[in-house]
């Protein structure tokens, strides 16, 4: 559902309850709800809740926070915040979360006063098609990813993409194990995944996995130690360049501050960096 009808069905809803100057209107629980600002006949804010579910009880994405700028500063963020806390409470939901740009202070000022505590930074890079920046050290061994490098791989992907928030990807760990399980669980899933590791002196340094998507970008999932991220990114961002899909964009979601310089050089640009705050209900 595109923008313009979601905005429309929100809008309906908002009528339908109307008793007040001010129409907060909740959608059906389907894949989206949300709530509406309402002045005179026009809508001035939104907010969104999707829902996840996480150890068998809901919780809520809060996104799409938006109020026009000529009625800024009234408080009118607050009240959308509030009343979709409230709902995802009425929902029985565990938590909400939120992401927030780092650099929107004023916006992690608000959320934080209405309960929400900060989780993590992550910052998404973004590399278009054309031919990768730098070259491996010497001494370095790329090979396709062994069985022997998933207890190493397994810890470090925990790491880096940590269980409190890997429910937003969707994307099952057991995709990334090797063997028959793992071959299966891809299968079922429909996800195409290739994984290639460094080694130094027969020691494993780190592994770096491309998974196929069919939105704008593909992406890659890093999992090395922070003494060993940069090294694994120089050595195997150009290999895997001549053996992806080369015309795709690639991304790439990682901890704030790591591997900023490496990734830089490599020719990505961060997107941005989005600080995760939840609230408990």
């Amino acid at each position: 559902m595109d923008g313009k009808r979601y905005l429309h069905r929100m809008r309906q809803m908002a009528r339908k309850q109307a008793n007040a100057w001010l129409d907060l209107a909740p959608l059906p629980f389907t894949s989206t709800e949300g709530f509406v600002w309402e002045e005179n006949g026009k809508i001035v804010g939104n907010i969104s809740m999707i829902p996840f579910v996480k150890g068998g009880r809901p919780m809520y994405l809060i996104a799409n926070v938006a109020v026009h700028p000529a009625y800024r500063r009234r408080g009118i963020a607050r009240a959308l915040t509030e009343t979709a806390l409230e709902q995802a409470r009425k929902r029985y939901a565990r938590s909400a979360w939120l992401q927030v740009r780092d650099d929107n202070p004023s916006a992690v000022e608000l959320y934080a006063s209405t309960g929400f505590v900060e989780r993590a930074r992550r910052t998404t890079w973004l590399r278009n098609p054309g031919n990768p920046r730098g070259e491996a050290a010497p001494g370095m061994r790329i090979t396709p990813r062994k069985r022997a490098h998933w207890k190493h791989q397994r810890t470090w992907l925990r790491r880096n993409y940590p269980d409190e928030i890997s429910w937003y990807w969707r994307v099952s760990r057991l995709t990334f194990r090797p063997g028959i399980f793992g071959a299966l669980n891809r299968i079922f899933s429909e996800e195409q995944l290739r994984h290639w590791s460094v080694e130094r002196a027969g020691r494993w340094l780190g592994t770096l996995t491309w998974r196929a998507t069919a939105a704008h970008a593909d992406q890659l999932w890093l999992a090395a130690p922070p003494e060993s991220e940069d090294i694994t990114l120089r050595t195997l961002l150009p290999y895997i360049h001549w053996r992806g899909r080369t015309q795709r964009p690639l991304s790439l979601d990682y901890p704030a501050g790591h591997a900023a310089q490496t990734l830089q050089e490599a020719g990505f640009k961060a997107e941005h960096t989005l600080i995760w705050m939840e609230a408990t209900l």
